[in-house]
């Protein structure tokens, strides 16, 4: 049975193919500092973390270094001697720099990036069931009577 409607072609998201266990290299097009960033992250999630969400990693990866471009204008602009006079653009700079925090914010919740997302609630649990309950190193005081030797 022919499909009906009009044939597209669909280049517009290639699929990435990786090995079980590869870890997914940066995309082409990258510069190298990005490319270091992509390495990073990737090196820092288990191997096949990014199998199905490395277009959300890409975009994470182009407004780290955004920040990190607004960052440095920021402070080459608060350095000067007539910064009091260029309020305007400071303001600008900063609500731009706010907008990247944001949504580097809002890629690492949605790419699960924060080590809280490793776990379950059980399994953070079954961790917490496993500390030792004792005093704390910081707690313990010298010349108490109760320290452990």
């Amino acid at each position: 049975m022919e499909d009906r409607g009009r044939k597209g072609t669909f280049d517009v998201i290639k699929p990435v193919a990786t090995l079980p266990g590869q870890r997914l290299a940066p995309p082409e097009g990258m510069s190298e500092g990005e490319a270091q960033t992509w390495r990073a992250i990737v090196a820092s999630m288990p191997a096949d973390w990014f199998s199905t969400c490395w277009f959300l990693l890409r975009a994470l990866v182009a407004h780290i270094h955004n920040a990190e471009f607004l960052a440095l204008a920021l402070a080459k602009m608060r350095g000067a001697k007539d910064s009091y006079k260029r309020l305007a653009e400071i303001n600008k700079l900063t609500q731009m720099h706010l907008r990247e925090s944001a949504a580097i914010t809002n890629l690492s919740q949605k790419l699960r990036l924060a080590p809280r997302a490793k776990y379950t609630m059980e399994r953070s649990t079954n961790i917490k069931s496993h500390t030792p309950q004792g005093k704390r190193p910081w707690e313990i005081r010298s010349g108490d009577g109760d320290d452990v030797a």
